[in-house]
């Protein structure tokens, strides 16, 4: 290995990003062309702005991706009950308190619950106003397993008529 090429490795085996970014490849494909890159140039970063622009509002996604972690769920269960101090759902859950503070650090962005201070405990209620998203997504598929099973049901109502009649 030359020594240029030694200087932009990493301790770990792994190319810095600025070796990433000048290693070759063959020179002029169409995507380089259509993004207007220099043929035989990788640009690691070309949607780097698309991430940086994106405001941090609320989306129906946080919410789906909050709720989709069992321990996060969990936790939303027991705040069904009422406001908790982080120690109590703790030693309801059987968990460690950092990874009941990170899920609902999680779960607080996501506009689930709310904390609110006394003194040095915080104290956590859950707030569903933010879980609509995931009722209206869910409805369409509870209509559709009910219609499911009214047929299901008129079919098994139609066999026990029929084993009557024998």
């Amino acid at each position: 290995m030359a020594s240029e090429d030694r200087s932009q490795r990493l301790p770990s085996g792994g190319s810095s990003p600025a070796a990433l970014a000048t290693q070759t490849r063959r020179p002029g494909t169409r995507s380089e062309q259509l993004l207007g890159q220099e043929p035989g140039r990788i640009d690691i970063c070309q949607r780097r702005n698309v991430w940086c622009d994106v405001p941090q509002t609320l989306k129906s996604a946080d919410v789906f991706n909050a709720v989709a972690g069992a321990h996060r769920r969990e936790i939303l269960d027991a705040l069904v009950g009422g406001e908790k101090p982080v120690g109590t759902i703790v030693s309801d859950l059987s968990m460690s308190q950092p990874q009941v503070s990170k899920h609902l650090r999680v779960l607080s962005k996501a506009g689930l619950v709310q904390c609110r201070a006394e003194g040095r405990r915080r104290l956590y209620r859950l707030d569903p106003t933010h879980l609509r998203p995931l009722r209206e997504w869910m409805a369409k598929y509870e209509q559709v397993m009910n219609e499911r099973l009214d047929q299901m049901g008129d079919y098994l109502n139609e066999l026990q008529g029929q084993g009557e009649q024998q």
